[in-house]
């Protein structure tokens, strides 16, 4: 895979997926809140590659959420690093197929592929590029409730030599 890893403000990379996923929000009847995606959240990342991952985790949101539901895209500065969680109001994942999440062509009882779509390498590609981009990667669900998937990326330390007045919206309270 390649990369091309520059300044994003992750915050509008978020809103611009949430934009992006108007298709699956008006088929599925559903409504996407973002939180914590008013100011701007610098990190050295791949822009297409992270857009790619907020696909696949809308997409799946939306898949298994059912009707009237609401997604929530989370937005969370961390000490190092930011946050990004998709969490949906689904079936969930059962317990006993959670350790096959991230494996390719993984099929769970409550996946029907054909009537809900996907290849079944979403999840897997999603988690490689978090690796590769130096973050992590992981989801809680509980059975009847929903799933959240979440993943981080690490924070910009030197932001304010590259972005103009970065310093001052990294830091804005």
């Amino acid at each position: 895979m390649h990369f091309d890893v520059k300044p994003v403000d992750l915050a509008a990379l978020v809103n611009e997926a949430r934009e992006a996923s108007a298709v699956f929000v008006q088929r599925f009847d559903l409504e996407i809140d973002v939180v914590g995606g008013e100011r701007p959240v610098w990190v050295d990342t791949d822009a297409n590659r992270i857009m790619q991952v907020l696909n696949n985790l809308l997409t799946n949101a939306a898949k298994f959420s059912g009707a009237g539901r609401k997604i929530t895209v989370a937005l969370e500065q961390l000490d190092d690093s930011v946050r990004i969680s998709v969490t949906d109001q689904g079936a969930g994942i059962p317990l006993g197929e959670q350790h096959k999440i991230f494996q390719r062509f993984a099929d769970m009882t409550n996946s029907d592929r054909t009537a809900k779509g996907g290849t079944g390498l979403g999840l897997s590609i999603s988690k490689a590029i978090v690796d590769m981009l130096g973050g992590t990667i992981g989801f809680k669900s509980i059975e009847g409730q929903g799933t959240t998937f979440h993943f981080t990326l690490p924070m910009r330390s030197d932001i304010s030599d590259t972005v103009p007045g970065a310093a001052r919206m990294r830091h804005a309270g």
